[in-house]
């Protein structure tokens, strides 16, 4: 599989993340249940365990995309880079939020959400007006 650019492909990326998001179906499934049935503080768990794997299902569903596919255009290639990059963001910033949620205080809770969250949006928003052309 080649990138539109004509470079090479990575041949087990794709193949890496799509057993992941696989894998990850279950396992997120387990640890969702599981958190619902703890007695202690379960909203929280819950919350915890869903945005954790959302976060981590989406990033490994379009970066398996982004691996698995042949792009027609360089255009369609590069909206899916961006994609790929901007799922990186939202995995960081889901990964991180149940320390927040299972371990600190509420102001502090607080705080760090708001940074994380401002630093995956830079992030983000970074990616949108970086010019992102293939690499030569």
């Amino acid at each position: 599989m080649h990138y539109a650019s004509g470079e090479l492909k990575p041949l087990w990326r794709g193949r890496f993340h799509l057993a992941s998001l696989l894998f990850l179906v279950v396992y997120g499934t387990i640890l969702v249940v599981w958190a619902a049935m703890r007695r202690d503080e379960t909203e929280r768990r819950i919350a915890s365990a869903i945005v954790f794997v959302e976060g981590t299902l989406l990033c490994f569903a379009v970066s398996a995309e982004y691996h698995l596919t042949e792009f027609k255009t360089v255009a369609a290639e590069n909206l899916a880079r961006r994609m790929d990059h901007v799922c990186i963001h939202i995995m960081l910033a889901s990964g991180t939020m149940p320390l927040a949620l299972l371990v600190f205080s509420h102001i502090a809770m607080l705080v760090y959400l708001a940074v994380t969250g401002t630093v995956a949006l830079v992030g983000i928003s970074y990616l949108f007006i970086k010019d992102l052309e293939p690499k030569q």
